[in-house]
């Protein structure tokens, strides 16, 4: 039984890790104006289906061609030692006659979600140094404050002592 043409797209979509707002970002266009694409795909303009196509990073001849109901079979996702979920990762169950093409596109596919990873794991750690500067800047400002208050009580003891002595 094979995949309307709707299902394929979301299938690719939820095998790259993207969410539809990730999709919609890529094409210019809302969240919901995706969904509706994705949903009516006999509506889209070639255009269109290019662009999600190039998105995916495939090429016409591969999504015509993917059948995952044949060549595709969704793993239980994996588990870290420490309780993180990894990604679900396809695996083959069964290969076609003609399979070596879908192969190969498939490696260009996986290549490509790595590489956008690896620039994602990048952008993360960049922010984390950002972060990680701004907290302790946020830290040095409240020992300073901290200190101030402390002089400011031993002054106030000091000046309620000196009130209650009658000095």
């Amino acid at each position: 039984m094979a995949c309307s043409t709707n299902e394929k797209i979301r299938i690719l979509r939820e095998m790259h890790g993207y969410y539809q707002k990730n999709m919609a970002a890529i094409m210019g266009i809302s969240q919901q104006d995706y969904s509706y694409l994705e949903r009516h795909i006999d509506e889209l303009t070639e255009k269109q289906l290019t662009k999600i196509l190039d998105a995916l990073g495939i090429t016409h001849k591969f999504f015509q061609e993917f059948d995952p109901t044949t060549v595709f079979t969704k793993i239980q996702p994996c588990s870290l030692s420490s309780g993180r979920q990894i990604v679900d990762l396809p695996t083959f169950q069964e290969v076609k006659s003609d399979g070596i093409s879908d192969l190969n596109d498939l490696i260009i596919i996986l290549k490509k979600q790595i590489a956008r990873q690896q620039k994602n794991i990048l952008g993360l750690r960049k922010q984390n140094k950002i972060l990680n500067g701004i907290v302790k800047e946020h830290c040095t400002t409240i020992r300073k404050q901290n200190k101030i208050i402390l002089e400011q009580q031993q002054l106030l003891k000091a000046h309620l002592a000196g009130i209650y002595s009658g000095k």
